[in-house]
């Protein structure tokens, strides 16, 4: 009796257990159905769908080594993490997703507020669907996927995949660009929201995830002036973790600042090894909104690089998310910084700071190190964080501007600090800046306007030291013998002959239309006479890109910086040690520098291929990056056989004018060859609206013998040809 008695008890138990999980799990599944509901009411399910990695339990990045804590430390989020939102398209009447390399072969689906996710593909990008096949892993399935893989055929997929909350997937598998039915299965197994999304996803190229501390890019993107603090983690394209830590992000840029996507300055909190970049701190987010090739910038790096120009930015393509939301494909690079950047000079704002707090300049009690504030101007220097740099840079906020005219009229715009070092030889970075007057410190020569990039707060005697210095140089070389009267020094006692032949030819080969105005930079580092030449920096307005229009023949068969663009690089070719130099180089180590990046320019092209793609799709904009990466790549090509052609047979070649309203630009043609292009839209020639509104349409081009010019055209001799409207 007391066994049966025991075993009574035993079921009693069990069966009241049973009951109360049976009520247990219909209460659950009454609240999940009435948060659902309330949640539905203002929102769509799918705004819970994050695409995350293994890496988004929430590991902190507060302790990386090296990162200083802040006073607002607790304003900071506690993690970065490898996640992605889906993208709403006309306020959720759809939506897109953006899977980055790392998460595309492995990714954890996660939702809220449903029961389970349905996909189905509706219609597959046909060449999408071809890259997926060609790319499919060979493993098998991941959790949540059935049978039938996309791709498998030319219809779309008529499987439906069903993924619980937690399930991993495999995006790669779907045809990229593919569009997908998607529905959330509710918790009575009814369906509650049904969309379509849009299926892009990236090969072959890292990833940035930035959480800033508002959660949100809006301020930065209303002002670029604001700065946020937050935190960053770079992923290889494998899907291994890079460089995480402290970051500081403001926007950057000034005519491109008007575009939908910006670019940014990213400023870590201490130096990183990223995505194998030598240590650095300052990096600017490069966004090629104008160079639907996205190669303009690289190409050009690529190449100085190879020809050892000095101080070369370092680079990497990244797919960025900003707080979770894809925010394109950018060119991470090395800033132009001497603190920081790509610039390796004596750090002479560190010793400023020191000298004007021994000497009192700087009360002690005002000497605590800091960050520097003043990074939220375009592309300045900031000191190193946590170091005396930085309570240098902002302790020039402690001293007003000098202005002086000395009787020739030259400026100097400089701080009143008084306190130097003794050593006042170096480091110094300056920037021919045709905006000088919107910067703080700056001088003038007889033939140019020099902002003072570092240091960042320049004494006045230090200014003075360095204006002296320059203008000294441009007096040599602007003597027919090169020699400076008043000192009797040559130009080459002054200038880098190597650097500035190798700037000489980066900027004339690719036509660059800013050069000498904007980006152009030169350096003095300390115990060192001479001025160097770099780093190279901002090619946007390049290889036919111009400040007028689309000009690609023109610019190719251009003596672009003899002709049209005279300064300090021009007269220095008139020096024949200059020009002899310029010749050996061009044939020994930039043209081979062409052909190389030509040569392995196939595989970076085909990396690119999937986040162009995607870029587009972000911004909205039609993806012709095949068809304008050929060309920067013809261009090139074309560039380069026309300048060795030229430059060893001048005497072969005719001059043709074209009498633009503006000016006249000479190209030159082999004499008795064809012209090959009309400069008009039909060959990829135009300008801006506005410049046509001003000096009119050009619809074709006139002889001064009346004939009208056509591809066939034969040049026999130097020709004038005027524009003309139909």
């Amino acid at each position: 009796m007391k066994k049966k008695h025991i075993w009574a008890v035993l079921f009693g138990i069990s069966l009241i257990m049973v009951l109360a999980l049976v009520l247990s799990g219909h209460r659950l599944l009454k609240e999940r159905k009435r948060a659902a509901g309330l949640f539905s009411k203002e929102h769509s399910f799918f705004e819970t769908i994050r695409i995350c990695g293994q890496g988004t339990g929430g590991e902190s990045l507060s302790g990386e080594k090296g990162d200083k804590d802040s006073s607002d430390d607790a304003a900071l989020p506690d993690s970065c993490r490898q996640e992605v939102f889906l993208h709403s398209v006309n306020d959720g009447e759809g939506w897109k997703v953006y899977i980055p390399s790392d998460l595309a072969d492995r990714s954890c689906l996660c939702f809220e507020h449903f029961k389970k996710l349905e996909l189905k593909v509706l219609k597959a990008d046909q060449e999408g669907q071809e890259d997926s096949r060609d790319e499919k892993d060979s493993g098998g399935k991941t959790s949540g996927e059935t049978a039938g893989s996309a791709g498998e055929d030319d219809a779309p997929d008529p499987v439906v995949r069903s993924f619980m909350n937690g399930d991993w997937i495999r995006w790669s598998e779907f045809p990229d660009g593919a569009l997908l039915h998607a529905a959330a299965i509710g918790w009575d197994d009814s369906t509650v929201e049904e969309t379509e999304i849009e299926l892009h996803y990236a090969r072959e190229i890292p990833t940035l995830y930035l959480q800033t501390s508002s959660g949100s890019m809006d301020a930065i993107n209303q002002d670029k002036t604001e700065e946020e603090e937050g935190r960053y983690v770079f992923y290889t394209e494998t899907g291994s973790k890079d460089a995480s830590g402290r970051c500081r992000i403001h926007g950057r840029g000034n005519s491109s600042w008007k575009a939908d996507k910006k670019q940014y300055s990213l400023n870590l909190a201490s130096p990183r090894s990223v995505l194998g970049i030598e240590e650095s701190e300052k990096f600017a987010l490069i966004a090629n909104h104008s160079d639907s090739s996205y190669l303009k910038n690289r190409a050009v790096l690529d190449i100085a690089a190879a020809c050892e120009m000095p101080a070369t930015p370092q680079t990497v393509y990244v797919n960025v998310y900003f707080n979770g939301l894809y925010n394109g494909l950018y060119l991470l690079a090395q800033r132009p910084n001497a603190k920081g950047g790509s610039v390796k000079i004596g750090d002479l704002e560190t010793d400023n700071y020191n000298a004007a707090v021994a000497s009192g300049e700087i009360p002690r009690e005002d000497t605590v190190p800091s960050s520097s504030s003043s990074e939220q101007a375009e592309d300045k220097n900031a000191g190193t964080s946590g170091q005396a740099g930085g309570g240098a840079a902002e302790a020039g906020e402690l001293f007003d501007i000098i202005d002086l005219m000395d009787d020739a009229g030259l400026e100097i715009h400089a701080s009143s600090q008084e306190s130097v070092p003794d050593n006042i030889s170096g480091g110094y970075l300056l920037e021919m800046d045709a905006r000088y007057k919107e910067e703080k410190y700056w001088f003038s020569t007889d033939r140019h306007h020099f902002v003072v990039k570092y240091p960042e707060s320049v004494p006045l005697r230090e200014e003075e030291y360095i204006a002296d210095y320059v203008r000294k140089a441009e007096k040599a070389f602007y003597q027919k013998d090169g020699i400076n009267p008043d000192t009797g020094k040559s130009w080459q006692e002054y200038l880098d002959l190597d650097s500035w032949v190798r700037m000489y030819m980066l900027q004339d080969f690719t036509a660059q239309w800013d050069v000498e105005s904007f980006s152009f930079f030169v350096f003095k580092n300390v115990d060192d006479p001479l001025l160097y030449c770099g780093p190279a920096w901002d090619f946007d307005l390049s290889m036919g890109a111009t400040g007028l229009g689309s000009l690609p023949n023109v610019m190719r068969l251009s003596m672009w910086l003899r002709d049209h663009r005279e300064g300090w690089l021009t007269q220095l070719e008139s020096h024949a040690e200059f020009s002899k130099a310029l010749d050996d180089f061009s044939f020994k180590v930039f043209y081979p520098a062409v052909e190389r990046w030509l040569e392995e320019s196939d595989s970076l092209i085909s990396s690119l291929k999937s986040s162009a793609a995607m870029d587009c799709a972000r911004w909205n904009e039609d993806n012709d990056f095949e068809e304008s990466a050929l060309k920067v790549r013809n261009w090139l090509d074309g560039r380069m056989a026309f300048l060795k052609d030229y430059r060893e047979n001048p005497q072969d070649f005719c001059t043709v004018t074209l009498r633009y309203g503006f000016s006249d630009m000479d190209i030159y043609v082999r004499k008795g060859e064809r012209m090959e292009f009309v400069p008009v839209r039909e060959y990829g020639e135009h300008l801006y609206s506005s410049f046509r509104k001003k000096y009119g349409e050009i619809d074709g081009w006139i002889g001064e013998d009346g004939q009208i010019m056509t591809e066939d055209t034969i040049i026999d001799r130097d020709q004038v040809f005027t524009p003309f409207a139909d």
